[in-house]
């Protein structure tokens, strides 16, 4: 082909693209799609309708409103799955970026800066058969995630964020060994990210594996000591040992550092969420159980 017939071939499919993919940014628009969370990012797959969500997605940059109304509400750190993942069919309005490379690993083409949210209904996107916020029955592959994940390390074997999320595609698998080796080498890549120590205390816990859990979540804590959630869990770890007195310094710090949280969420510096309703709720009734077992505690033989 000679040059003077290439470069009208270049400037055709310039054009094309051009007009498939909007350059510019929008401002104050309303966004139909899918929301999915993963460890603190939030993803934004447009027009999607239920857990088949594909295409390219934006990355959300969610203001308070939108934790208030886009959670799991799951308080239960058992379930590792729910606790850092999310899918939610929604309805957004934000500010569109123009095409470019943004967020972390300079992933995303585009960002989504959100205003507010107009409708947010969670889907239950597991493993087996779900149900959509439409009543449209779907599954998703847990098999397909993790050959995605397995994609994403071969490309970079040292990203802590495809490690996590082999992690977790093995758990949901059933694959104990696999999620308990890949979250640990996440958490080597990764070190300041404490999330990668929730999901493996979550695993260990599941299990009963006491002391594994322990240092684990004292793992997390040292890279975060001003999560409520963990000092709460740290807290009903020490009751489990009997150790009361400890229990009951735990409790008490977990209330001061909820009571300092505006909203449902908690949100650690590495950007991963957490919802702390239930220690909210719990938190009293925790307090005032542990204090009477503190003071009888001398006078048990």
């Amino acid at each position: 082909m000679s040059a003077e017939r290439i470069i009208p071939v270049l400037i055709i499919s310039l054009l094309t693209f051009a007009a498939l993919v909007p350059l510019g940014g929008n401002k104050n628009q309303t966004f139909d799609g899918v929301i999915v969370m993963n460890f603190g990012t939030y993803e934004f797959y447009p027009n999607a309708k239920d857990c088949n969500y594909r295409g390219t997605p934006y990355v959300v940059l969610p203001n308070e409103r939108f934790r208030k109304s886009v959670t799991t509400g799951n308080t239960n750190i058992d379930d590792v799955d729910r606790l850092f993942h999310g899918t939610w069919r929604a309805k957004l309005n934000g500010n569109l970026s123009r095409v470019g490379r943004y967020k972390y690993r300079n992933t995303y083409w585009r960002e989504l800066s959100v205003n507010y949210v107009v409708d947010a209904v969670e889907m239950s996107c597991g493993n087996s058969q779900v149900i959509s916020a439409q009543q449209g029955s779907v599954a998703v592959d847990w098999k397909t995630e993790l050959a995605k994940a397995k994609v994403g390390i071969a490309k970079n074997t040292r990203s802590g964020f495809w490690h996590n999320q082999a992690g977790v595609a093995y758990d949901a698998l059933g694959d104990f060994q696999s999620a308990v080796r890949e979250l640990k080498l996440a958490s080597t890549l990764d070190p300041s990210n404490p999330g990668d120590d929730y999901a493996l205390y979550a695993l260990y816990k599941r299990k009963a594996m006491h002391s594994e859990q322990r240092q684990v979540l004292l793992d997390a804590l040292e890279k975060d000591p001003n999560n409520p959630l963990g000092r709460f869990e740290f807290a009903y770890i020490l009751e489990e040992e009997k150790h009361w007195t400890d229990s009951l310094r735990e409790y008490q710090v977990a209330k001061r550092l909820v009571a300092s949280v505006k909203g449902p969420m908690y949100t650690d510096p590495r950007g991963n969420p957490f919802d702390i309703d239930g220690v909210r709720e719990e938190v009293d009734k925790a307090i005032d159980k542990v204090a009477k077992l503190n003071e009888s505690a001398p006078h048990q033989q």
